[in-house]
C-alpha cells in the first residue's frame, strides 16, 4: 500500500525535467557537482558541500532543487 505522503516518482521527474537547453549553466554545474558527490558519498552528500562544489550558494541549489531527492530524480532522468 502506497503512503500518502510518499511522492510519485514518475510525477516528480515530469514536473523537474528540463532539457538541457531549457537549464541554466548554475543548473548544469549543481547537477555535475551532486552527481560527483552522490557517487562519492551517497544521497548523505550535504547539500553545503554540493553547492560549494559548484561554486553556488546553497540558496541556489534549492531553488533550482528544493530537495536532495529533487536533484537524484534528475540525475537519473538523464540517463
Amino acid at each position: 500500500m502506497k503512503n500518502k505522503n510518499t511522492p510519485d516518482l514518475q510525477s516528480m521527474l515530469s514536473e523537474s525535467v528540463l532539457t538541457d537547453a531549457e537549464m541554466t549553466e548554475k543548473q548544469k554545474d549543481i547537477l555535475r557537482a551532486a552527481e560527483k558527490l552522490f557517487i562519492e558519498f551517497g544521497f548523505e552528500a550535504p547539500t553545503a558541500q554540493i553547492a560549494k562544489e559548484a561554486k553556488v550558494t546553497e540558496k541556489t541549489l534549492f531553488k533550482y532543487f528544493p530537495t536532495k531527492t529533487h536533484l537524484v530524480n534528475r540525475i537519473l532522468a538523464d540517463r
